[in-house]
């Protein structure tokens, strides 16, 4: 399948990590955080809890279940 002399070819080698290496806080320096980065990860998780209610629908019904009442439906978002 390889070639010997291949670069992707790793028999016979043993790797080693390094366990030595801590990060820290502030490692990269400070972070920084703008306007879209803060409105992008809010629209997703609108998405994700959106979805997440359309998922409890569409369980019910593949499973031939009745569809889950209103008050259940926040239960597994937190």
């Amino acid at each position: 399948m390889f070639q010997s002399q291949s670069a992707a070819n790793f028999t016979g080698q043993i790797f080693v990590m390094n366990l030595k290496i801590f990060n820290y806080l502030g490692q990269w320096g400070t972070p920084t955080v703008s306007v879209s980065a803060v409105f992008g990860m809010l629209a997703g998780v609108l998405a994700s809890i959106v979805e997440s209610v359309g998922d409890y629908y569409a369980c019910a019904k593949l499973a031939g279940a009745p569809p889950p009442p209103v008050h259940a439906l926040n239960r597994g978002r937190y």
